[in-house]
């Protein structure tokens, strides 16, 4: 919708014009200021948060694992607990850590995330 070609077309006012355009410029304004306050919030996140942990360095160490070797098990496993019947229950570290991580990009708004990956 193009307010400008609106207007020329007769289809809206120059009253109306400007009140679009005011409201548009008002609703473009809080956006960007909510952007700004999510991006110093994620900055904030990564310097001094959730991110400064050594969990993050452990798994970006690990990389993709193909194969458990004893290390990577020591450096990704709090513990091992096996019950009757063969089943076995693995307690990961750092589990409440990426809990909380999948949290925060969950409430990431949808038009952020693809405005991050457009750069």
């Amino acid at each position: 919708m193009s307010l400008h070609r609106d207007l020329a077309a007769g289809i809206i006012s120059i009253k109306e014009y400007e009140q679009f355009k005011n409201n548009f410029a008002h609703k473009s304004a809080e956006i960007e200021a909510t952007i700004r306050k999510l991006q110093e919030e994620i900055e904030t996140v990564f310097k001094e948060g959730l991110f400064a942990d050594e969990w993050i360095d452990t798994f970006t160490k690990t990389g993709n694992i193909t194969s458990l070797d004893r290390s990577i098990v020591l450096s990704l496993v709090e513990k091992i607990t096996i019950h009757e019947e063969n089943r076995i229950e693995i307690t990961f570290k750092y589990q409440d850590e990426y809990k909380t991580l999948c949290r925060i990009i969950e409430t990431l708004p949808v038009s952020l995330m693809e405005v991050g990956s457009n750069g």
